[in-house]
């Protein structure tokens, strides 16, 4: 190992600000209690051990007896009003799931104030308020719980509608950005989508191109890390479960000390599972304490021994400076190592990397070649990345032809994007001869799966009757699908339709509601907004 790696891989990782609150609340507590409070640990693990295994009553039980020997064991109180909120284990009881959530809430457990803001936002045991469920999310963000800065942030984003406190309508984009990006960090995909939306439309944020495509990169990013996390998961509990089973073929968390040490053996004796497992174990901090560096070592371990999937993690590791200073060098270098091994996620990033200079000297020629040596049939991403390649002639030469046949691979795989653009291929006749009755095909099935764009697509279709049978209320259908997503195209054409009484019963103050929405909208460009602003203006003096 190099001498600039070994130094790479000592860094002090800082406790997290719950590390440091937990930290300090056993210290108060006394070392008199640590026994006591060790073996409420052990059942709370076993307790979840029995949830992820499904077999919710038993796990229960384990919570019930953890709380009953640590009443300060916060994380246990919370999981007993999850347990009543969604009824497994025990009889669903919202009234009951409240009071444990706001017990741990109001003691600064970020995991009840979560469950606490949920609540409100969803009333459930209580009345529905969105001013208290934003408290409670704020608290909870602040503590850094992914999920409350994105409930937050969404909060923030839409506002309060229909809030009877108007000066506390919470609306406030630029602050939804914030929250949205504190998300994002934390591999949050929604938050990073909804991120690169907000700068490539300018809501909220200044218009970045840049920035935008920054976020839609992260958002790849994280698909492939949560593919890694997934069989990373499957290494380390198969390798766990090796070394130390019970006579009735039961893991027992109790032995998690005993399994780590034998585990432990059998990495410093060269075994590469074994130094994968402990460096997924140390990340994650599963059976032993969480320790970034010390993670980032065993990978390391493990992938000069030629393992792939230690090879992208540490990879990874120096790509975003976790446990080891950021080196985005290191880090294509072992892109590279993994990629030469035919693994898609590395050859893509790879790939990436080149075609920005991250790393490496930005060689757009390169970073093609990689996206054809991905195994296509297996990656529809290298397939719409190639794809919008040859469409551009970005690094090729323009083929619009190629273009379209890899996007039909991708459509035919089930991409929804992919099912899209082909789509439009057929209605702007790139590529293909137009033909708009293939095009709807398409749409309809990219519609089907969710895809606004196509889902609006889809309406103008049947709005016009070109390229199927001309239905206004199928056209409405998918328009107030595409509108429930915030896209910007779908929310001024139900404007439309409501203002003209196309489809719908003429309704001004609903086409007014409509057309306030389009300015935060997805996908929203200059015209549209003052066209949706002229029409606001209009119809409100209509109705004076």
């Amino acid at each position: 190992m190099s001498e600039s790696l070994k130094n790479s891989l000592l860094v002090h990782v800082k406790p997290s600000l719950p590390e440091q609150r937990e930290s300090a609340n056993l210290t108060k507590r006394g070392l008199a209690d640590l026994r006591l409070i060790g073996r409420a640990e052990t059942l709370f693990k076993q307790a979840m051990m029995y949830r992820r295994r499904k077999q919710h009553e038993k796990g229960f039980q384990f919570l019930q007896r953890a709380l009953s020997i640590d009443s300060q064991h916060l994380e246990a109180r919370t999981w007993i009003g999850i347990s009543y909120s969604n009824g497994r284990g025990v009889e669903r009881d919202q009234e009951k799931a409240l009071q444990y959530f706001r017990e741990a809430a109001e003691l600064g457990h970020a995991h009840a104030q979560f469950c606490l803001g949920l609540s409100y936002a969803n009333g459930e045991g209580i009345d529905k308020d969105l001013i208290q469920a934003a408290n409670w999310f704020r608290k909870a963000a602040e503590q850094g719980n992914e999920g409350a800065q994105w409930e937050l942030a969404l909060l923030l984003y839409h506002g309060t509608d229909g809030c009877e406190d108007e000066d506390a309508g919470l609306k406030n984009r630029r602050e939804a950005a914030i929250w949205f990006q504190k998300a994002a960090e934390q591999d949050s995909r929604d938050a990073a989508g909804r991120l690169a939306g907000m700068y490539l439309s300018g809501k909220g944020v200044r218009r970045s191109k840049e920035k935008g495509e920054f976020w839609q990169q992260r958002c790849k990013e994280i698909d492939r890390r949560s593919s890694f996390r997934h069989d990373a998961r499957m290494t380390i509990r198969s390798v766990w479960f090796s070394v130390w089973r019970r006579d009735d073929g039961e893991y027992d968390i109790e032995d998690s000390e005993q399994i780590a040490t034998r585990v432990m053996m059998s990495a410093s004796q060269g075994n590469a599972d074994a130094q994968m497992a402990l460096g997924f174990a140390y990340e994650d901090g599963l059976c032993i304490v969480k320790d970034l560096g010390l993670s980032a070592l065993w990978y390391s371990r493990a992938a000069d021994q030629g393992e792939a999937k230690a090879q992208v993690r540490i990879a990874w590791m120096f790509y975003d400076g976790e446990g080891v200073l950021r080196n985005f060098t290191q880090a294509a270098d072992w892109f590279q190592r993994a990629a030469d091994q035919d693994v898609v996620g590395a050859q893509l990033q790879l790939a990436w990397m080149y075609e920005n200079g991250i790393g490496v000297n930005q060689d757009t020629q390169r970073a093609t070649g990689l996206y054809r040596m991905v195994d296509t049939p297996k990656s529809v991403t290298a397939m719409c990345e190639l794809a919008s390649k040859y469409s551009r002639g970005d690094g090729v030469e323009l083929n619009e032809q190629k273009a379209v046949s890899l996007y039909r691979k991708a459509a035919e795989l089930g991409d929804s994007f992919a099912q899209w653009i082909l789509g439009r291929s057929y209605v702007t006749g790139t590529g293909v001869d137009k033909n708009l009755s293939i095009a709807a095909l398409w749409f309809r099935k990219a519609a089907e799966q969710g895809y606004p764009s196509a889902q609006y697509d889809l309406a103008n279709l049947y709005l016009h009757g070109e390229g199927v049978t001309k239905d206004v209320n199928a056209a409405v259908s998918w328009c107030e699908k595409a509108a429930e997503q915030n896209d910007a195209d779908a929310l001024f054409l139900l404007a439309e339709l409501y203002e003209l009484g196309t489809g719908v019963q003429q309704d001004l103050r609903q086409a007014i509601s409509y057309y306030s929405k389009v300015e935060g909208a997805d996908g929203l460009t200059s015209g549209m907004s003052r066209d949706a602003l002229s029409a606001l203006e209009r119809l409100r003096e209509i109705i004076k």
